[in-house]
């Protein structure tokens, strides 16, 4: 069985097509040598999945990518970590790009400033029972020392 590539306009096998769920025989309509081809001249920057996820232009998707070299949060470079874009999921709009860890941190958060303020209140107050048992532990370890 044969297709015509909607790129170069070739008939091709069947199997030379991308996988694609949910289409005929679950081949998308182009060939893999143009979809190589078209992923290779977009990705080298991430502008091949910003202009596929968030529906941008190549010119918006390389100003945001210009605009964001570093990671806000965490300051990595954008080539020591991956950026992503961060986005509010209610409404898809995008607030930013921030490294894959720091997108993921938020994300993980709730995507909220109560999330955040949670995780701060939490590093900066140490509970009750924990300052107890920690002192326990540490008196228990000055007691091995002082024994050796």
């Amino acid at each position: 069985m044969e297709r015509t590539c909607s790129i170069c306009k070739f008939p091709k096998p069947i199997d030379e097509f991308e996988k694609v769920k949910g289409k005929p025989h679950g081949r998308g309509y182009r060939c893999l040598e143009c979809t190589n081809k078209r992923v290779k001249k977009y990705t080298a920057n991430g502008i091949y999945k910003l202009t596929l996820r968030y529906g941008l232009n190549e010119n918006e998707a390389r100003r945001l990518r210009e605009a964001f070299p570093r990671c806000p949060i965490c300051n990595r470079v954008s080539g020591q970590r991956r950026l992503c874009v961060d986005h509010d999921h209610a409404t898809d709009a995008i607030r930013g790009v921030l490294c894959s860890r720091c997108n993921r941190a938020i994300g993980a958060l709730g995507d909220s400033q109560d999330g955040l303020q949670r995780a701060i209140e939490y590093l900066t107050k140490v509970h009750p029972v924990v300052a107890e048992i920690n002192q326990q532990v540490s008196e228990r370890k000055m007691k091995k020392i002082k024994n050796e």
